[in-house]
């Protein structure tokens, strides 16, 4: 899980400490008022407390993990592929195209919240694209694509509610992924209903959720099935410790919640679900023989 982090920290030039620093953060008030220059140095007693809760949030995710796996139902294969792969193609496309346009308002976005519409999309998506399967392929494509992509906007506005930052701010941001020069616009232009980047918004989003969906139903019928404790390592856990991690940076250190690269975060903790699920899966149950019986009653017991 580290590695995908560590990374990060050096393609970004930030360098290995700037995340281990950052990790720190989530429980150690204080570490919001460093500077960048200061999170990329080393620090003896932040590399002990990110090794700490890194160990100790493992150690608590395995064990509740290990727990439920037994109790946990089979995913059915076009909600798991929906709920995995579209949530990373869609995030990872959207996060290099405002790269490339507008760098500076990647910073705007929300991404945990972003990834939540995305999960939306793909469950959805698979949902309408199965039931529909007798329009063919490319139809039940657009309009399973379609559907997910009208209910994934949902969260999208609910986070903008819940923020203060109104209806129109994730629409505006959307926008933002072809249009130029929405990144110097101020937060309160951002709030606000622009005509022009509505109609943009409205279109990319309309064409990326259609192309997605045609993607998705061609490649459904051919994609293998996912093993259930798979499918929910690589589901569950990392919305629960990307959850747990943002609330908790979010009540101690708010402002360096937002020095976060929190989709490099997510593909860390999808990192950790699906290894934690190989590891548990291929764990094998020791069988312990009755304590007290003797070596003669351990067989007698192995022959009935």
């Amino acid at each position: 899980m580290p590695l995908p982090a560590l990374a990060y920290g050096v393609w970004s030039g930030h360098g290995i400490w700037y995340v281990i620093n950052l990790l720190s953060g989530m429980v150690l008030p204080g570490v919001d008022d460093f500077t960048v220059a200061e999170l990329e140095q080393f620090r003896p007693m932040l590399l002990v407390i990110s090794t700490m809760v890194h160990a100790v949030m493992s150690v608590v995710f395995g064990l509740l993990y290990g727990v439920l796996m037994p109790t946990l139902p089979r995913v059915p294969q076009p909600i798991a592929w929906g709920g995995l792969l579209m949530p990373l193609l869609w995030t990872a496309v959207s996060y290099l195209l405002m790269g490339a346009v507008n760098p500076a308002l990647r910073l705007g976005v929300d991404w945990p919240w972003f990834v939540a519409s995305q999960f939306v999309f793909g469950v959805v998506a698979a949902v309408v694209i199965v039931r529909s399967s007798q329009l063919g392929r490319t139809l039940s494509g657009i309009v399973g694509g379609l559907v997910g992509g009208i209910v994934m906007a949902l969260p999208a506005v609910i986070w903008s509610l819940l923020t203060g930052r109104g209806l129109w701010y994730p629409v505006n941001l959307l926008a933002g992924l072809v249009i130029r020069g929405i990144d110097a616009a101020t937060p309160q232009e951002l709030m606000q209903f622009h005509s022009n980047w509505f109609a943009s918004a409205l279109v990319i989003h309309a064409v990326i959720s259609a192309a997605f969906g045609v993607i998705y139903a061609f490649v459904l019928p051919k994609a293998r099935p996912i093993p259930a404790p798979v499918a929910w390592g690589g589901l569950v856990l990392p919305l629960l410790w990307t959850a747990a991690s943002f609330g908790l940076m979010g009540v101690v250190n708010p402002v360096l919640q937002q020095r976060v690269d929190w989709p490099w975060f997510i593909v860390s903790q999808f990192v950790f679900g699906i290894t934690a699920a190989i590891v548990v899966v291929r764990s094998e149950m020791v069988y312990i023989p009755p304590a007290g019986a003797g070596p003669d009653s351990f067989a007698e017991f192995k022959r009935g």
